[in-house]
């Protein structure tokens, strides 16, 4: 017996488990919110944009694979000016992505783990932008492999 005909002999005999026209008024609900939530995100988004353009005008950070408007927008307000890092070492450092060092007179332990000293939001941006690149990357190189595949006459 396929569901179709169990699901209507119990709704014949009024042996479901749940009131069919209840539930379908609780997912028109729940879709109503979801769409309003997905309108605020899109003016956010809007908003971001624009005071992101002011802040940047020549998109220097959005030029780079990953970095959308937002990810560039949190980056930019969480480090705030780039020239109080004297150097690209001590930018890392401030945004936790070297490894920890211990040192003494006569040891250099290197390897240790990543240090956790960054801000939460500065290191999601950064791991969010990677994550995208890093999937653009694959879907490019799965393009070029694809149309090698197809040109050459070796493979």
């Amino acid at each position: 017996m396929d569901t179709t005909r169990i699901y209507q002999q119990a709704k014949a005999q009024g042996q479901l488990p749940f009131d069919f026209e209840q539930v379908q008024d609780e997912i028109n609900i729940e879709l109503d919110i979801m769409v309003y939530e997905e309108q605020k995100v899109a003016l956010l988004d809007e908003k971001i944009a624009e005071l992101y353009e002011q802040v940047d005008p020549d998109k220097a950070l959005q030029s780079l694979k990953g970095f959308g408007p937002v990810i560039s927008a949190n980056i930019l307000g969480t480090v705030g000016n780039f020239l109080r890092f004297p150097n690209v070492r001590s930018y890392q450092r401030y945004c936790g992505c070297v490894p920890r060092k211990k040192q003494s007179s006569d040891q250099d332990i290197k390897g240790l783990s990543i240090t956790k000293a960054a801000q939460r939001l500065l290191k999601k941006s950064y791991h969010m932008a990677a994550e995208t690149s890093r999937r653009y990357i694959e879907a490019v190189f799965k393009l070029l492999k694809h149309e090698a595949r197809a040109t050459s006459p070796y493979l």
